[in-house]
């Protein structure tokens, strides 16, 4: 007989039983070839010979974590005892994204002779030009979409070009497969920090991609490597990937949108470092950073903000790398899409803006139709960012209103119900078949109907609700509402977790919402 929590799973994500029996069989082995990417081998032969010859290599990156994991890697894959390769990540501020004519005169001038893009390049044409008539040679490695010509670069290594599979992967996991190519072995690290590549860029967590994380997280928790765990504060438990996405990754990316100056090249500097010394020192460096970001977006100046019916304004005039960060609490706050102003420090006419939307409302489209008073943008349906001259600004608002006048938010409301006999260990080990979750593969929403109000009073602690059913189950709720104690039944929503405290594991229901039944 079929588990009735398994059937309740497999219909959810309309998965068989053969599929996640294949899915958990799929290791390491059973990932694409790497010779898919045609330029492999040559472009591993390329750089080998330059380095015999002692040309000076630049790998030029990006300042999410995606481009620094990708630099990391290559550096590592490149580096030996007797040759170290240049890197160079750009300011967000002052460069902007993907490699610049600036930029390539002035590697040219510190005497490098090979620049190596990665997580950006396969846009960048009046750039690689130029290295081209200096003499210069550039290489790719790239996985964003690939609108026009491709540049005229030595080498491309890109998923869409090379024909990869059906699923996007990030810069980190091109770079990956590089390095394959060029140690002809896997570098478990190298792994664990691809898998750190795909969770930040939210790739989808199907097929290769999957296989890449689920093995890597196995990995990371065997070899505890200490740039991870570090980061981690000490987390003596198994991680999974909701530890490196909503610890680990924050904190990387924290470095670059805060900081323009130099010191943000140390964040690569902890990746790639083997000295523990060095290792403690920067990650005290990495977590200040981090509790500068978390102040500047949880201590907003509410004057700011202006909350129309259906969207939501906010002029940011700290540094403009939390845009993106100021929208997403924005929309969580207000459930409204949310568009966040702020100042440039290069220019003053200008404004970048950054958008986040929920629902059925689609951002690309809205900047899309706004293109008219947009200096630049780009984006995707619940996530965009844009350009603005200030002398604009009031029509493109304007224009946001007009847009939400009639908006009615539609949101997808999928869960699976479950009974209270269903929190069981048994059935958490069930559940984890299907991990790792993210982009694609969303972490399922669970519904426990008419729990009664009377039995949870008995199990309120100050602001917390910790309602246990046995020894190995229970129900959080932190930082309760309290109406969800006026009614005398009350339905709750949440997501399972697995805590392990002294050894012994219990299985949680974190609820994030409720209903009163009556």
């Amino acid at each position: 007989m079929v588990n009735s929590f398994l059937e309740k799973l497999l219909k959810y994500y309309n998965l068989t039983y053969e599929d996640i029996i294949k899915e958990n069989e799929d290791d390491l082995s059973s990932l694409p070839k790497k010779e898919i990417f045609k330029y492999g081998n040559q472009i591993a032969s390329c750089l080998k010979e330059a380095i015999l010859s002692k040309k000076k290599i630049l790998i030029y990156g990006d300042y999410d974590c995606d481009g620094i994991m990708s630099t990391s890697i290559l550096y590592l894959t490149l580096k030996t005892d007797d040759y170290t390769p240049g890197y160079y990540i750009p300011s967000r501020e002052y460069d902007g994204y993907g490699l610049t004519p600036k930029n390539v005169k002035k590697f040219h001038e510190l005497g490098y002779n090979i620049i190596v893009c990665v997580d950006n390049g396969v846009k960048t044409h009046e750039a690689i030009d130029l290295a081209n008539s200096l003499g210069m040679e550039v290489v790719i490695f790239d996985h964003h979409k690939v609108t026009e010509e491709l540049p005229k670069a030595k080498f491309i290594m890109h998923p869409e070009v090379d024909n990869f599979g059906e699923y996007n992967i990030s810069a980190g996991e091109v770079t990956f497969y590089f390095s394959l190519f060029y140690l002809g072995k896997i570098n478990y690290y190298l792994l664990s920090l691809c898998a750190l590549s795909i969770l930040s860029d939210a790739m989808p967590l199907l097929s290769y991609n999957r296989t890449l994380v689920k093995e890597a997280i196995k990995i990371i928790n065997e070899k505890r490597y200490e740039q991870i765990f570090v980061l981690l504060k000490g987390n003596e438990q198994e991680i999974n990937e909701d530890d490196l996405s909503m610890t680990v990754i924050p904190k990387i990316n924290a470095i670059c949108r805060l900081l323009n100056d130099d010191t943000r090249f140390s964040i690569v500097k902890y990746f790639v470092t083997s000295d523990l010394k060095v290792l403690n020192r920067l990650s005290l460096w990495i977590n200040q950073v981090n509790e500068k970001r978390r102040f500047l977006v949880n201590n907003l100046n509410l004057s700011l903000i202006e909350n129309s019916n259906n969207c939501v304004f906010y002029e940011n005039k700290e540094n403009e790398g939390i845009g993106g960060l100021i929208a997403n609490k924005l929309l969580n706050s207000y459930a409204k899409p949310s568009f966040v102003f702020s100042k440039n420090e290069v220019d003053s006419s200008i404004l970048k803006g950054s958008a986040r939307s929920l629902g059925n409302y689609d951002i690309s489209s809205i900047l899309e139709k706004n293109a008219n008073l947009l200096e630049a943008y780009g984006g995707h349906k619940n996530a965009g960012g844009f350009t603005i001259k200030k002398s604009n600004l009031k029509d493109f608002k304007e224009s946001i209103v007009e847009s939400t006048k009639d908006l009615k938010i539609e949101i997808d409301e999928d869960f699976i119900e479950i009974s209270t006999e269903d929190l069981t260990l048994k059935n958490y080990e069930i559940y984890h078949q299907f991990a790792p979750f993210g982009e694609g593969r969303k972490k399922p929403k669970i519904k426990i109907s008419g729990l009664n109000v009377n039995e949870i009073k008995n199990f309120v602690y100050n602001k917390h609700i910790l309602y246990r059913f046995n020894h190995e189950a229970s129900i959080c709720i932190f930082n309760f509402d309290p109406k969800i104690l006026e009614g005398s039944f009350v339905d709750v929503y949440g997501y399972l977790n697995l805590n392990i405290f002294k050894g012994i594991k219990t299985v949680q229901l974190i609820v994030n919402d409720f209903e009163i039944v009556y």
